[in-house]
């Protein structure tokens, strides 16, 4: 069976808890469905940033092919940065793998502890 290629666009969207003096953050990845008939999608994960790394270096993160156009990788802490990419399974007997959706980077955001702002100053007010 020849590859299929998974025209995709990525998209990360970065989701906030926040519990105790902890924040987590999830990525939520997305991407358009491949032209071919596919068994589902494989998403790969880099900690770290995309630039100039290698395929290779990434580790599949779902046990088996997802059939759904999206996949939410948790337990990132403030600032991580990830890089991601999918890939479309195709429905042969070996379970052949696309080439590479290309690769998307993600980064958490920081999050500072609440600092309450200083008081007003004293209220005052006439009378007439």
């Amino acid at each position: 069976m020849t590859k299929r290629l998974i025209i995709a666009v990525l998209l990360c969207l970065c989701i906030t808890s926040v519990a105790a003096a902890q924040t987590t953050h999830s990525n939520v990845i997305a991407w358009t469905a491949s032209t071919g008939i596919v068994s589902g999608y494989n998403v790969y994960k880099f900690a770290g940033s995309c630039a100039g790394t290698p395929l290779t270096s990434f580790t599949k993160l779902t046990a088996t092919p997802v059939t759904v156009l999206t996949f939410t990788d948790s337990g990132m802490a403030d600032g991580a940065t990830n890089c991601y990419y999918v890939t479309a399974v195709g429905t042969d007997a070996n379970h052949t793998e696309s080439q590479s959706s290309g690769t998307l980077q993600c980064t958490s955001p920081v999050f500072t502890a609440n600092i309450a702002p200083p008081p007003p100053g004293k209220p005052s007010s006439t009378s007439q």
